[in-house]
């Protein structure tokens, strides 16, 4: 909450309180939150979500909405936006955004293994998979850095 403070006011906190209230369970703000944002996108989606709507409902908007994430360039925003798919229950969207965020070198091992958004994909096998694939990510990385140390 402290990091979102520091740009008050904008979409992109706008949008991210969403996220924040539903990590912290405040379904209900969360839900509120939804309503002040346009209706598109991962938005619209979360909101459909939130706001119990037809499971073929969500799940036509996940499809429509996952090529677009799965193209973007930035790992940590796959990453990020697959969190929403798993909440929304869209668990082959969120594993291919996880899986591909940790192949772009986002490696999430520490967040995948705590978000609560995450929970329902903990402990099956292909989020074991990647969580071990994050994690080796993790490792290789921090190996990396201390080596370039002087």
């Amino acid at each position: 909450m402290e990091f979102l403070q520091l740009d008050a006011g904008s979409d992109w906190v706008s949008r991210n309180m969403v996220g924040h209230f539903i990590r912290a369970g405040n379904l209900a703000k969360a839900r509120e939150q939804t309503e002040k944002l346009q209706n598109d996108g991962i938005s619209g989606m979360t909101r459909e979500c939130l706001n119990n709507a037809p499971v073929a409902d969500v799940n036509k908007l996940a499809q429509e909405l996952a090529p677009s994430v799965l193209s973007n360039p930035d790992p940590e925003n796959r990453f990020l936006i697959g969190s929403y798919f798993a909440f929304c229950d869209q668990k082959e969207i969120a594993l291919r955004m996880l899986k591909s965020s940790v192949a772009g070198n986002y490696c999430g091992y520490t967040a995948m293994q705590n978000d609560p958004m995450y929970a329902e994909l903990r402990g099956t096998p292909e989020f074991n998979e990647i969580l071990s694939t994050a994690q080796k990510c993790q490792s290789d990385f921090l190996a990396q850095r201390s080596q370039a140390s002087p």
